[in-house]
């Protein structure tokens, strides 16, 4: 029962990236287009990051669901999580009205204090997620 809270919390950050990731391989026009929005990147490397940032999110959420890629897999989307949260912090102090780039195709999310928030809710899940080792490793030293 100590476990199923983790994995249950890793399960479900899996899926919302790999829902994500499959909108922005689908569509890297608009994905490129919503990084590009952001003015954090050089405009050279925008492309390259909307190409490739959705596979690294599709291949992280894979790996969450296999047990022993779940702990590297769940830092990955913890960090990309970071960079997300940090993007929108930014963003916002900024005053941009842009779309977040989260679900490209699902139809023009903004960056606003309450996409901010469920990230900052993700991040929790991953935290939690990764609780799983420590609860692992707690059980096997007993």
């Amino acid at each position: 029962m100590k476990t199923l809270l983790p994995r249950a919390a890793g399960i479900l950050l899996a899926v919302v990236f790999l829902l994500a990731a499959v909108q922005k391989i689908l569509h890297p026009e608009a994905f490129a287009l919503a990084v590009y929005r952001y003015h954090l990147l050089p405009d050279s490397l925008v492309n390259l990051c909307a190409i490739y940032l959705p596979w690294l999110e599709l291949w992280a959420g894979l790996g969450v669901l296999r047990l022993r890629l779940r702990v590297a897999a769940v830092g990955i989307l913890c960090g990309l999580l970071g960079v997300f949260t940090l993007a929108m912090a930014i963003s916002l102090a900024r005053g941009l009205d842009i779309e977040c780039g989260c679900f490209t195709a699902g139809g023009g999310a903004r960056v606003a204090w309450l996409s901010f928030a469920r990230n900052i809710g993700l991040l929790f899940l991953g935290v939690l997620a990764l609780r799983l080792r420590s609860t692992r490793g707690a059980t096997g030293a007993s």
